[in-house]
């Protein structure tokens, strides 16, 4: 049966495949044994539930047509935990997901890469910084050169150009990523041109996020500074938190990342053995608050 969807949602399928009689459209509802507020959505990305009419850790219940996988994640922009469901499931208490879902994906069982023609996606990272990430579907009679992507602090001024980045030649869907270390406090705008190999431009990706304060200072403190094979750091003021943390150069290339369980010391100590001398920031993020961003040196000849 081939089955031809649509809909509002941006990451649509064009066209999908399927054997058997499938219903396009997966059913959620915000109450156990499919009870309560409905929305019905077809195959795609929805990186925020509340854009749909669903709030945010609501979802109790929900119905999938054969043929079709709806994953759940307990953030937006498909971060944090997630669960895969192929068929309907009356009560998601028993899955221990029950009014956590902040994004879910909706795709045919086994999809491997979704014909998306284009999205871009925003989401708030360690240190406040901007991951911006974005689908483009390479066509054979029309080629892209390059993407611009661009940023601003108003949706009404002229957005300026952050970086450029070139496209692969591969044709078909394309996967890219960017971190932007230094956005700014309130709204940020982000723009991803598309330039063709014929010299056009189109400019399909456009979106938005805030940015409420800066990252404040925290009483964690770090030691030594500088350090060399270990940094130890002091989390007695955040005990029974858990932490994720990265390490991240200067450039925002990632170093290291994990997770400190709320059951951890009041001194926990990081191996930094194998990372060169230089100036690095280290993001901890303890769960339900902003990440704390510290600067520290690796001087491993002090």
């Amino acid at each position: 049966l081939r089955v031809q969807l649509s809909g509002t949602n941006a990451l649509q399928l064009a066209e999908v495949e399927i054997m058997g009689c499938v219903s396009a459209q997966a059913i959620i509802y915000q109450h156990c044994n499919y009870n309560g507020n409905s929305i019905s959505l077809g195959i795609g990305e929805y990186p925020n539930i509340a854009n749909e009419g669903l709030s945010n850790n609501q979802l109790s219940s929900l119905r999938v047509p054969a043929g079709l996988q709806v994953t759940l994640f307990d953030n937006t922009n498909f971060g944090g935990s997630s669960i895969t469901f192929t068929a309907d499931d009356a009560c998601l208490i028993n899955n221990s997901f029950n009014d956590l879902t902040g994004s879910l994906i909706i795709e045919p069982i086994g999809a491997g890469q979704r014909a998306i023609v284009s999205e871009l996606l925003l989401s708030a990272t360690f240190g406040q910084m901007t991951k911006v990430k974005w689908y483009f579907d390479q066509k054979e009679d029309k080629k892209v050169s390059q993407y611009i992507l661009k940023h601003g602090t108003s949706e009404y001024e002229e957005l300026t150009t952050l970086q450029v980045v070139e496209a692969t030649d591969e044709i078909g869907l394309g996967i890219y990523d960017f971190l932007h270390d230094q956005p700014k406090v309130g709204q940020n705008f982000y723009q991803v041109a598309v330039q063709y190999e014929d010299g056009s431009i189109d400019y399909p990706m456009y979106g938005n996020i805030m940015f409420e304060e800066n990252v404040v200072s925290s009483p964690i403190n770090i030691a030594p500074n500088p350090a060399r094979d270990y940094l130890k750091i002091d989390l007695s003021n955040y005990m029974d938190k858990s932490f994720a943390y990265q390490v991240n150069s200067l450039r925002g290339t990632q170093l290291l990342q994990g997770k400190f369980e709320s059951n951890h010391d009041n001194i926990v100590e990081l191996d930094l053995q194998g990372i060169p001398n230089g100036l690095y920031v280290i993001h901890l993020k303890p769960d339900g608050r902003r990440a704390i961003a510290l600067k520290f040196v690796i001087a491993n000849d002090y």
